[in-house]
């Protein structure tokens, strides 16, 4: 059964400690003007600021939200090809750093297309947070790193300064880390 956001998620999250971050995925579907009014409302009503962000938004949902309440956190996907509205090419985003506060970034298919220090230091150089998506994640598209080598990705996005690395290994990663 799917929980319901306003009623079970948005406490969760509001009680999280310090450090602890909910990202939200808001899909496609789900960007419209009714929702985006009711996840301002929520960030407001329960001081989400500081423990969740938006993800996965198209460039005009995020000036959307900016006017809503420009304090929410905004991560736009970024990855090497435009699967989707909500995914752009880091190239996109030049003329519009002032929408967002953070890239998620995703590689699908093709080891180096996209995840390489070079692009990490030009994201991290335009002063946004980056989060990036583990090769695991994407073992339906087919990336080569899905069932082995993400250890040395993740050490990789380490390396490389990282703000966060969504993955499916949690517990494997925090060994990794020490």
């Amino acid at each position: 059964q799917i929980p319901d956001f306003l009623g079970e998620v948005v406490p969760l999250i509001a009680a999280f400690g310090h450090g602890q971050i909910a990202t939200i995925h808001v899909k496609e579907d789900e960007q419209g003007d009714q929702q985006l009014q009711m996840l301002a409302a929520a960030f407001a009503e329960h001081n989400l600021y500081d423990k969740a962000i938006l993800f996965d938004l198209t460039l005009e949902t995020a000036a959307k939200v900016r006017v809503l309440d420009p304090r929410i956190c905004i991560f736009i996907s970024v990855g090497e090809e435009r699967f989707a509205p909500s995914i752009y090419l880091w190239e996109d985003l030049a003329d519009h750093s002032e929408l967002y506060d953070g890239v998620w970034w995703d590689e699908w298919k093709t080891p180096g297309s996209e995840y390489t220090a070079e692009r990490a230091a030009e994201i991290l150089a335009a002063g946004k947070t980056l989060y990036v998506i583990s090769p695991e994640l994407h073992t339906v598209h087919g990336h080569p790193h899905a069932q082995s080598g993400y250890e040395q990705d993740w050490r990789n996005f380490i390396a490389w300064g990282a703000h966060g690395i969504c993955t499916a290994h949690p517990r494997q990663l925090r060994e990794l880390l020490g």
